[in-house]
């Protein structure tokens, strides 16, 4: 889950999320909830880095989360703790 503490200590700017259908994960195709997410991060985080997420929920449904960071650094921070932050109260 996302703390205030996780917000400063690694300098995150935001979060999204969205659900999709399990079939279409990892499935090259354009419903693809995982390449959708990428284009959408790739797009929106405009030059900053960024982290997906991904989680398998009930009844065919996954959620994508993509995780913006304000510097390389935070990123960095983030990638060397070893941690995954979700922060979706559903699944």
């Amino acid at each position: 889950m996302l703390t205030p503490d996780d917000i400063v200590k690694y300098g995150i700017i935001g979060t999204w999320d969205r659900y999709s259908a399990v079939d279409d994960l990892f499935s090259n195709s354009e419903h693809d909830p995982y390449l959708c997410a990428l284009m959408e991060a790739e797009y929106t985080a405009a030059g900053h880095k960024f982290d997906i997420s991904v989680a398998l929920g009930p009844k065919g449904k996954c959620v994508t989360q993509i995780i913006v960071f304000r510097s390389k650094e935070g990123y960095e921070r983030y990638v060397r703790d070893g941690i995954t932050i979700f922060d979706h109260k559903e699944i």
